[in-house]
């Protein structure tokens, strides 16, 4: 199969599109509780498309949150958060993988390397939810124990998208508790 300059390039922005909206999307989505299992079984939940809309709701914590982002397409990998796409599996069977460089005395990550693997065979909403759990370890988030939350370790939920836990658990972390985990209960 060729593919044309023309197609490569339109292919390369409908992802650079997806990973954007998992960066920059103020967009909210309100998820009836009943399908979240969650309670009040008859209220909803806001849920977030991008992290910038969910970061953009703390106020007042003890550290600042990186909520001021700029993107830049580059060979060269340079910036505090990086996202590299490849074509390569990932020999533990990974989608995706996040790799942080840390200050620990200061509590601060410095920089985040993010790897996309097997790109060419992801969808656009795969792509677009592989980032949003990946930046969600750049911030520094950890694993969640919940399989209906987007940072559980492989993403099963319906809703793969920044939760009022997430938003609940970078608001502490930034306060200064120092425990990475994300507890979300049904």
């Amino acid at each position: 199969m060729k593919i044309t300059k023309e197609e490569f390039q339109r292919i390369g922005k409908e992802r650079l599109d997806a990973i954007n909206n998992a960066i920059y999307s103020t967009e909210t989505l309100e998820i009836p509780n009943n399908l979240l299992h969650t309670f009040p079984i008859d209220g909803s939940s806001t849920y977030y498309k991008g992290w910038a809309g969910a970061l953009g709701t703390i106020q007042g914590t003890k550290f600042p949150i990186p909520i001021h982002y700029h993107s830049a397409v580059s060979d060269s990998g340079t910036g505090h958060i990086t996202i590299q796409l490849t074509k390569l599996k990932n020999a533990d069977g990974y989608s995706g993988h996040t790799r942080s460089q840390v200050d620990e005395s200061n509590n601060q990550i410095l920089k985040s390397q993010i790897t996309i693997f097997d790109v060419d065979n992801l969808s656009l909403n795969e792509l677009e939810t592989i980032v949003r759990h990946e930046l969600g370890h750049a911030f520094g988030l950890a694993y969640s124990d919940n399989p209906d939350d987007l940072m559980y370790p492989t993403i099963k939920t319906n809703f793969p998208y920044v939760n009022p836990c997430n938003i609940k658990a970078i608001s502490e972390l930034y306060d200064g508790n120092e425990k990475r985990t994300v507890t979300c209960e049904n």
